[in-house]
């Protein structure tokens, strides 16, 4: 007589082979990403798009795949989850602070084709060694981000790199220098505009152009010959040249500072600093925006919003204002970047301040403010001269368009609106 006892029927002790094909998809995706981001031919928006929007399509097509399309064993798909996924989060705190974006634009990208490779080495393996060589391999993939730091990205977007232990350049600036150290200039005479200075940014003019005959551009022939070199503190400000002596903006540590030095030599003239630190990964630390030479004082904004007024031949500082504080600025995702303008009377800066103050003109010899105009949200533009029709005006552009103001008492004369 034949057995009629039912049978239960076992379950498979793996989801047998993964399907593999769709990872190639996956991993064109991040391959078609880096691309991008790293072309210099392609604009600048789609490279950024590239670089921080394509880890996220990319993990986001693999976890489609791993919780759909793999065929693995749901305990496989957790793991293999975890492996390549968690390890961008919990390294966040143990990474350098310029090394976070690394794990992102990076480190989750390498997960993925690490975690690829792996599992088409083991396609025909039981789900515990499988497990284990993509574990394993995943773990390596992470250990190199925990080694480096970014000091910076270039200007096609490929990151600057050190080994996180190794002292960053501002280090050893600060080092040969013997620390962080306001230094006050001797009593001088008061600096007067000679031909061919460059007070201000982007010129006398503030159009790039320079009033004086331009050195020889043929350097095949006649190549410029270095006269000294020195380190300076980072940032993005660029020197302004005035009888003789150069004047910029730099990070020294957990302070801003106003320097001066002597064209001739490269020496140290004067050090007006003030404590801050604005940094951020792309552009590194400092301040971003040039100082303005205007009748003996030297007026910058600091990449936090701090706005100083020294005097051109000592460093002693005239008058300070900490326009977070004093006028509830916001500083920018990149920092303030506004170059000061001198103009009617007025040093005019934007820096999105409250209460519709946007747009700003303080009093040259106390920093009191005499005008706003209330043009807010993130800018970065620095306020240009003009004279238009034998009217001094000044130009700024904003989020509705181009405005002409009048510098004596901020009154605007006209507005551009561009159509669509």
């Amino acid at each position: 007589m034949a057995d009629t006892t039912p049978t239960t029927a076992l379950a498979p002790s793996h989801g047998g082979a993964p399907r593999l094909w769709p990872l190639a998809i996956v991993l064109t995706v991040q391959a078609l990403a880096i691309v991008v981001s790293l072309t210099p031919s392609v604009p600048n928006l789609p490279r950024f798009v590239a670089m921080m929007a394509g880890p996220a399509l990319a993990i986001l097509l693999f976890a489609v795949w791993l919780l759909g399309l793999s065929r693995l064993t749901w305990r496989e798909r957790g793991l293999i989850a975890n492996f390549v996924a968690l390890p961008c989060v919990a390294l966040q705190p143990v990474a350098q602070e310029t090394s976070g974006l690394l794990l992102w634009i990076y480190g989750l990208p390498l997960a993925i084709f690490t975690a690829t490779v792996a599992l088409w080495l083991t396609r025909t393996s039981e789900p515990n060694t499988r497990l284990k060589v993509v574990g394993a391999l995943t773990v390596v993939a992470w250990i190199p981000f925990m080694l480096v730091r970014v000091d910076g990205f270039v200007g096609d977007y490929r990151p600057e790199l050190s080994w996180r232990w190794s002292p960053t350049p501002e280090e050893q600036m600060l080092a040969s220098r013997g620390g962080v150290a306001e230094q006050p200039a001797a009593e001088g005479a008061v600096l007067t505009l000679q031909p061919g200075d460059w007070p201000a940014y982007r010129g006398a003019a503030r159009n790039g152009r320079a009033a004086t005959p331009p050195l020889g551009l043929d350097w095949s022939t006649n190549s410029p010959r270095e006269v000294w070199r020195i380190d300076v503190g980072p940032g993005w400000s660029s020197f302004i040249h005035v009888d003789g002596r150069l004047f910029t903006q730099e990070q020294r540590g957990e302070q801003e500072a106003v320097t001066c030095y002597d064209a001739a030599t490269g020496s140290e003239l004067w050090t007006s600093a003030y404590d801050g630190r604005f940094t951020e990964v792309v552009s590194g630390a400092g301040p971003r925006a040039t100082p303005t030479y205007h009748d003996g004082r030297v007026f910058a904004l600091g990449a936090l919003a701090v706005l100083s007024a020294c005097d051109a031949a000592t460093g002693e500082v005239v008058w300070r204002r900490d326009l977070v504080a004093d006028m509830g600025a916001v500083v920018p995702m990149w920092g303030a970047s506004a170059s000061p303008l001198v103009a009617g009377g007025h040093v005019i800066a934007y820096l999105d301040g409250a209460d519709g103050r946007g747009l700003a003109a303080f009093d040259p010899a106390t920093g009191v403010e005499r005008w706003t105009r209330g043009w807010n949200g993130m800018n970065y533009g620095s306020a240009q001269p003009a004279r238009l029709a034998d009217e001094e005006l000044v130009l700024f552009t904003h989020g509705e368009g181009l405005s002409a103001i009048d510098p004596s008492d901020g009154s605007v004369t006209w507005t551009f609106l561009p159509s669509g």
